[in-house]
C-alpha cells in the first residue's frame, strides 16, 4: 500500500513540484520497485515520443501541415530537447500538451467566428488538457488562466442567444472539471505544508529555494 508519510516527505513537503511526473512514472515502479535508471529513462523517452507524434498529427489536422512541420523541426530537431525527453522534468510534456490545448482552442475560435458554440465534449477535453498541463508544470497556471479568460470573452462577444448559453455551458464544464481534479492535490498539499496553496510551486516557495 502507498506510504503516505513518504509521499508527504518526498512529493509534497518540498513544495517544489506538482505530482504530474511522479504519477507518469509510477507504473514503472509498480511493476519494477527497483527499476534501474535506464528503464525509467527509456520509458519516459517512449512516452514523450508518443506524445510528440500525437501533437504533430493533431496540429496537422486542426491547424495545418505547415505548422506541424515547424514543430517537427523546432523543437523536434533540437539536440538538447531530444536529450531532455529522457528526463523526468515536467516541462517537455507540459509544453507538448499545451500545444494540443492551443490546437483545440484554434479550432474552437474558428467555430466561434462562424457562430458555432463548442460542445460539452469539447469543454470536457479542454478542462482535462488544462489540468494535466498544470499537474505537470504549475508555472503554466498564469497562461492557462489567460487562455481561459480569452476564450470566455471571445464566446461572449462572438455569439448570441442560445448559442452563447451553450458555449457558456461548455466553458462551465471545463472549469468544473479543472477545479474538481485540482482540489484533491491542493487540499493534500495545503495540509502537508500547513498553509493554503493552490499549486505546490508557489512564489514564496520559489523565493525560499532561490535564497
Amino acid at each position: 500500500s502507498p506510504d503516505s508519510a513518504e509521499l508527504e516527505r518526498n512529493v509534497v513537503a518540498s513544495g517544489w513540484f506538482m505530482p504530474g511526473m511522479p504519477i507518469l512514472v509510477a507504473p514503472v515502479y509498480l511493476l519494477f520497485p527497483d527499476a534501474p535508471m535506464w528503464l525509467v529513462r527509456g520509458y519516459l523517452g517512449l512516452v514523450t515520443l508518443a506524445l510528440f507524434i500525437t501533437v504533430l498529427r493533431v496540429v496537422a489536422r486542426r491547424i495545418g501541415p505547415g505548422w506541424a512541420c515547424v514543430i517537427a523541426v523546432f523543437p523536434g530537431l533540437i539536440p538538447s530537447w531530444i536529450v531532455f525527453t529522457y528526463a523526468s522534468w515536467g516541462d517537455l510534456c507540459a509544453g507538448l500538451l499545451l500545444v494540443l490545448l492551443v490546437a483545440h482552442l484554434f479550432t474552437m475560435f474558428r467555430g466561434l467566428r462562424q457562430g458555432e458554440a463548442p460542445t460539452l465534449r469539447e469543454g470536457l477535453v479542454l478542462g482535462l488538457l488544462a489540468i494535466v498541463v498544470l499537474y505537470l508544470r504549475s508555472s503554466t497556471s498564469v497562461l492557462l488562466a489567460a487562455l481561459g479568460l480569452l476564450t470566455l470573452v471571445a464566446a461572449v462577444l462572438l455569439l448570441r442567444g442560445r448559442v452563447r448559453l451553450r458555449a457558456l455551458g461548455a466553458a462551465g464544464l471545463a472549469g468544473f472539471v479543472f477545479v474538481v481534479l485540482l482540489a484533491p492535490w491542493s487540499i493534500y498539499a495545503s495540509q502537508t505544508l500547513d498553509g493554503r496553496v493552490i499549486t505546490t510551486t508557489t512564489v514564496p516557495t520559489v523565493m525560499a529555494n532561490t535564497f
